[in-house]
């Protein structure tokens, strides 16, 4: 009889065990989705109607005023939403470079501030023609177009943190970004790609050179 009443005993033991256990698994389940919804929060979702007034309401908790200023309807802020989802909503929203991350599609927060020296021609090839330029430009610490951003919509932003300035002289007080087309390609190897055309030679021919620029 005893016999009977320990082994009772031992499989009640096991059985208050597997429960705990189970109500453990349960609980740790609720806060990683609390967690996921919590940064959901960060950036909710707008349907596709929303306007440009409640973009920019959602915009306008961000520390980056630049993302208000750039994602100015529905579609674009969808895109950007699931940029920042992937990418950690809570820390884009707290961080002051979020545009400029987003708008390089890179897979990481940019951190640090971007100077010219962290950017590099990385090749250029003279185009058919000889008029246009074929560049390939990396930036130091950056995998340009490895964040989740579509190709039309990355070649759209890349469009407005980069660009060219030209001079016929070198001199810094001589280069401009004027006259100067660029159509930006996809990115590759996070590197960013696009073709640019100086404007037309000057008079007697002679030297023009280029230099990649980030915009502020």
């Amino acid at each position: 009889m005893r016999r009977a009443v320990l082994i009772f005993a031992l499989l009640v033991g096991c059985g208050v065990q597997a429960m705990t256990l189970g109500l453990r698994t349960a609980m740790w389940g609720v806060a990683g989705a609390n967690r996921r919804v919590a940064e959901d929060a960060a950036f909710p979702a707008l349907d596709g109607e929303a306007t440009a007034e409640d973009v920019a309401e959602v915009l306008a908790g961000a520390s980056d005023g630049a993302l208000a200023a750039n994602i100015t309807d529905a579609e674009e802020y969808a895109s950007f939403r699931e940029w920042a989802r992937m990418t950690g909503s809570a820390e884009v929203k707290s961080s002051g470079k979020a545009w400029l991350s987003y708008a390089l599609g890179a897979d990481a927060l940019v951190s640090e501030e971007i100077t010219s020296n962290d950017v590099h021609i990385a090749s250029f090839d003279v185009a058919d023609g000889g008029a246009a330029l074929s560049f390939s430009v990396a930036i130091d610490g950056v995998n340009i177009g490895w964040g989740s951003v579509a190709e039309e919509t990355l070649k759209a932003n890349l469009k407005k943190v980069l660009g060219l300035e030209g001079a016929t002289r070198l001199e810094e007080s001589a280069f401009s970004p004027d006259g100067i087309e660029i159509v930006f390609g996809v990115p590759s190897d996070g590197k960013a790609n696009f073709t640019a055309t100086p404007p037309a030679a000057t008079e007697g021919g002679g030297s023009f050179f280029l230099r990649v620029r980030v915009k502020r």
